[in-house]
């Protein structure tokens, strides 16, 4: 899933007022704007995720909504 996302957010990112990238020291996703970075879930608890409506969906333990302005959780 790791690979998958880094891919994901290579394309997705340009898009992003932001950017969303993948923590493998800490193995988990996170979310930067600015000086301001917030950990949006653990690695282990993505199940899937896919492109749907200009967002990044990811589901597993919750649901994560990935958008261009930042994370809904």
């Amino acid at each position: 899933m790791e690979n998958i996302l880094i891919d994901m957010f290579k394309q997705f990112n340009d898009q992003v007022d932001g950017i969303y990238f993948v923590d493998r020291v800490n193995k988990e996703l996170k979310f930067v704007k600015g000086d301001k970075c917030d950990s949006i879930c653990p690695l282990e608890e993505i199940e899937s995720a896919e492109f749907a409506n200009d967002m990044i969906v990811l589901e597993g333990s919750g649901n994560w909504n990935l958008t261009v302005n930042g994370p809904q959780f």
